[in-house]
């Protein structure tokens, strides 16, 4: 018995569909041809990105900063010179005393970039890689020494209670370990959940022991980011300086109110 095969659905030189034998009418179904006209559609699209993703790959490296020669010395000496600096600050701080009276410092990053490893290692130290970011530090001879190796990339002075109090109102973000997100500090529960084995159950806890240097202040400072404030020749406008930096004393509050 012979079996009828049906239309010969394979394309002839010209690339168009002819039937198995002269006459016979060609009966492709539409699936096929969907399938087929998808087919095409995918390669057309796969060609599209290749050629897109080439171009950008192109573009990318046009756009490679060219690294003059005078850029390349000026940072060579400001490195060099940062070295220096902080040699002759170790030396110092082998006879270094505590300053002021109180018990805490509010260390803030000012905009000024560079600095050799030793630097930016001592800035990441203290929490302050990032421009306008604050920090409170405790008042003992290892953080002024610390502060002084660093003293020409941040600004820093003795705090007010006032201040102190609305960094935690306004900017703090509590670090609980083993977590990413920032939780800010607007409810007590949230605090006497994550500090309640240090004896913090609300804010005001943390403010007074952090402030007055308690025995728990160094583990509260643990529970706590870096403070984001705002840019200080922003809000200081055409008086601003170009870049604030080292020991502010009294004037320290001015500066962060400005900025809170």
């Amino acid at each position: 018995m012979e079996v009828d095969e049906g239309p010969d659905l394979s394309s002839g030189p010209s690339g168009q569909l002819k039937p198995r034998r002269e006459g016979e009418s060609i009966k492709v179904s539409e699936t096929v041809l969907r399938k087929r006209r998808h087919d095409l559609a995918g390669i057309a699209e796969r060609r599209r990105k290749i050629a897109l993703a080439k171009e950008q790959s192109v573009k990318k490296q046009r756009r490679s900063p060219i690294v003059t020669v005078q850029k390349l010395i000026k940072e060579y000496r400001n490195r060099h010179l940062d070295r220096k600096r902080q040699t002759r600050e170790q030396r110092r701080t082998k006879s270094a005393k505590l300053k002021h009276s109180t018990a805490v410092f509010l260390a803030v990053r000012n905009g000024r970039k560079g600095g050799n490893a030793a630097t930016r290692g001592a800035l990441k130290g203290l929490g302050l890689t990032k421009a306008f970011t604050g920090v409170l530090v405790l008042n003992n001879l290892d953080n002024v020494a610390r502060l002084k190796s660093v003293e020409p990339f941040i600004f820093y002075g003795p705090p007010t209670l006032s201040t102190v109090r609305q960094l935690f109102s306004k900017r703090a973000r509590l670090h609980v370990p083993g977590r990413t997100k920032k939780e800010p500090l607007t409810d007590n529960t949230y605090v006497e959940d994550h500090l309640g084995h240090l004896g913090m159950l609300c804010v005001e806890d943390m403010v007074q022991e952090v402030f007055k240097g308690g025995e728990r202040a160094k583990d509260v400072l643990k529970f706590l980011w870096p403070f984001q404030l705002g840019d200080l020749k922003k809000a200081e406008g055409l008086d601003a300086r170009r870049n604030e930096y080292g020991d502010l004393r009294e004037k320290l509050d001015d500066k962060v109110q400005s900025i809170l």
